[in-house]
């Protein structure tokens, strides 16, 4: 999703080089708490090993997050968070500094994948991992900690199953903390423990937000490929983001690469997807939300997004679960429902995507009772889930 529209606002009146800012402004009439701020190393004049401080009147030091999107080993984007009232702007000064000069700050985000090569119980965390060929989902012993890769936040973990189902799942949380490391190391994480639990029974849907395509009237899930790759991109105070990267995935005579960036903020129970498609003869690329409790499915849409969701008794506790679907306007084309029974994919509230500048865009949002319990009700529920689309959608711009 797209956060900041931004220039730079130097010190030019004298002459001075210390100390720069950029004035970033709200121009909507809503109140932007928590907002994502993503500024580019291209917009400074730096040289390789510079590293940028930042500040507010209020804030003297603003947690940022240093990331290298290409792999380069340079940083290519700085990540933060700030809070934004109605209709006003934040003048952000910064100083450049080298990196040993850059304050230290809580890790808040996180991406954890657990491999065993051995498949002995000893999980290793690593950064890259090529799905093994032979790999059969949920075969033990294990090769995979919790079966595949999750992103967190303090709030949060979303998990992908890394086999031919390709899910997604949620494990929520009933204390603030990063806990993803612990999971699943001798304890059944579909019960409570101590931190919280895997929330979600999957089954053969879409889960949260798990990928498929829509061809000929048939859904075709993102099963065996080829190849199959993760890698993580960042992690740390601000953001989590990690990539997977699957390769010739077959549906019908056609063949598809696709890979898809997946995307966590600190203070944040939503994560966020960028799927870039290739080949020949795509249709419709399709999200979703499982649906195994026959609850009726709500409809909102409001700056500049749409929304499908559901909300009530559809926890593995048994108690209340609220997820939703949001997904940028220009990106939608229409939410539908995947059949009861059969093969494919099934009980999955659906969203149809297109591209926007060649990236289908989605947000999946999670809200259970026993991390907050405002989401027994459906209102509050909503109200958070709507919140998200303003810090999506209302983009901060510069006062020159």
């Amino acid at each position: 999703m797209k956060y900041i529209l931004f220039s730079i606002l130097f010190c030019s009146m004298f002459g001075c080089s210390e100390p720069l800012s950029i004035v970033l402004t709200n121009s909507s009439s809503t109140d932007l708490d928590n907002q994502p701020v993503i500024l580019r190393r291209s917009s400074f004049d730096l040289q390789q090993d510079d590293y940028l401080i930042f500040s507010t009147t209020d804030n003297p030091s603003i947690p940022t997050q240093f990331d290298d999107m290409d792999g380069d080993g340079i940083w290519d984007e700085v990540a933060m968070i700030l809070d934004f009232d109605a209709s006003s702007s934040v003048e952000l000064m910064y100083e450049v500094v080298p990196k040993d000069g850059l304050p230290e700050f809580e890790q808040k985000t996180a991406i954890h994948f657990g491999y065993s090569p051995n498949k002995d119980g000893n999980f290793t965390p690593v950064t890259e991992n090529v799905r093994p060929l032979d790999h059969v989902a949920q075969s033990k012993p294990y090769i995979y900690q919790f079966e595949g890769p999750g992103w967190e936040n303090e709030l949060i973990v979303y998990r992908s199953y890394f086999d031919s189902r390709n899910g997604k799942d949620i494990f929520t949380k009933t204390s603030p903390g990063l806990m993803a490391p612990q999971i699943g190391l001798g304890e059944n994480y579909h019960e409570i423990q101590d931190w919280g639990m895997d929330v979600l029974k999957v089954g053969n849907s879409l889960g949260a937000g798990a990928l498929a395509m829509l061809k000929n009237d048939s859904i075709y899930r993102l099963t065996d490929t080829k190849k199959a790759t993760f890698k993580l991109v960042s992690q740390g105070p601000v953001r989590a983001i990690m990539q997977l990267i699957y390769e010739d995935w077959k549906v019908e005579d056609e063949t598809f690469d696709l890979t898809e960036t997946l995307s966590i903020w600190a203070g944040k129970r939503h994560y966020e997807s960028e799927v870039a498609l290739s080949g020949t003869g795509a249709d419709t690329l399709v999200t979703g939300i499982v649906d195994l409790f026959a609850l009726e499915a709500a409809y909102t849409k409001g700056n500049g997004a749409e929304m499908i969701y559901t909300h009530g008794l559809q926890s593995e506790n048994k108690d209340i679960l609220g997820m939703g679907l949001i997904v940028p306007t220009d990106g939608f084309i229409a939410f539908d429902k995947a059949p009861e029974e059969g093969e494919g994919v099934v009980n999955t509230y659906t969203a149809y995507l297109k591209p926007i500048d060649g990236l289908y865009r989605f947000a999946f949002y999670t809200g259970w009772e026993l991390d907050d319990e405002g989401f027994k009700d459906e209102a509050y529920f909503k109200e958070q889930l709507t919140s998200i689309t303003s810090s999506m959608t209302n983009p901060i711009k510069i006062t020159e």
